[in-house]
């Protein structure tokens, strides 16, 4: 478990992480707008796409689209990205 000490993590079945890096919010109902998304507490996380800082701890309400998955990557990590 990535956040044993975030009990608001344990029943949050829409969102995943990919390594210990990103935060992935699924977004399960066809043509929702909105999603609520739970940042877990003690750091922020930012929007892959957006470059939005969020902080954790906090359920932030976004929005969303069908074209876009929302990605947040965790404070303090170097994602590696080639751009070939």
């Amino acid at each position: 478990m990535e956040f044993p000490s975030d009990e608001a993590t344990f029943s949050n079945d829409e969102v995943f992480m990919v390594g210990s890096s990103l935060l992935v919010q699924g977004i399960y109902t066809e043509q929702a707008k909105h999603a609520s998304v739970y940042f877990p507490r003690e750091q922020s996380w930012y929007d892959l796409r957006t470059g939005v800082v969020y902080k954790g701890g906090v359920t932030h309400k976004l929005e969303v689209t069908e074209e876009t998955i929302p990605v947040f990557q965790r404070e303090l990590v170097c994602i590696h990205v080639d751009e070939k």
